[in-house]
């Protein structure tokens, strides 16, 4: 968020944000009021991005205590929640009768709901044909679904750039050939034929 707003080409006057882990909502309200104070639109959807709107979705949440603090501040989670049932939050038999699954690097998920918002209708619904639009995708496996959804409904072709980080080996994917042909043929194609562009994003 900081990078966008100190250094993006062209500038950036508007900045939306997607979470839909509770432990993160105050950390990225106060990210986005300094952007408003010098005056960015903003918006923080808290719920996940996805390809429909619901009140409630499963998920598979980290849990607020086991939130760490970066040495700058900056508050994050080396795991991430997902729409998925990750393999890594599933329990073991010694773990059936506790509240929460812990994984390999001893992950804490748990089973519990959050509201989810179609990313192609919130795009029709703010973004101008003609506004320049970066978007940077990290939502830890959902973009298998996202994506085709964009191509489907043309809401791809509002966004300018997009920069994606690809989740495909955290055993969302079952057809790894259908997954590769989207990755690298299907949605580049499509990139191309908006007059966008696509770069991965390696964090």
């Amino acid at each position: 968020m900081d990078r966008i707003s100190k250094g993006s080409e062209p500038p950036y006057d508007s900045v939306f944000a997607f979470e839909m882990n509770r432990a993160f909502w105050d950390v990225l309200e106060q990210r986005l009021q300094k952007l408003s104070s010098v005056g960015f639109c903003t918006k923080l959807f808290r719920g996940a991005v996805y390809t429909k709107d619901l009140r409630h979705i499963r998920v598979h949440m980290n849990t607020l205590e086991h939130v760490q603090w970066s040495e700058s501040g900056t508050l994050y989670n080396m795991t991430g929640s997902s729409i998925f049932d990750r393999e890594e939050f599933h329990c073991d038999d010694s773990s059936k009768g506790s509240k929460y699954c812990v994984g390999r690097r001893a992950q804490k998920a748990r089973g519990t709901t959050a509201k989810a918002f179609d990313i192609a209708r919130v795009l029709f619904q703010y973004v101008q044909p003609d506004d320049y639009v970066f978007m940077k995708m990290d939502i830890e496996g959902a973009e298998y679904e996202v994506i085709p959804h964009l191509i489907d409904t043309g809401a791809l072709c509002l966004i300018d750039e997009l920069a994606i980080e690809w989740h495909a080996g955290k055993g969302f994917v079952t057809n790894q050939s259908n997954w590769h042909h989207l990755e690298h043929s299907e949605l580049p194609l499509q990139v191309a034929k908006c007059g966008s562009k696509m770069r991965e994003w390696l964090m």
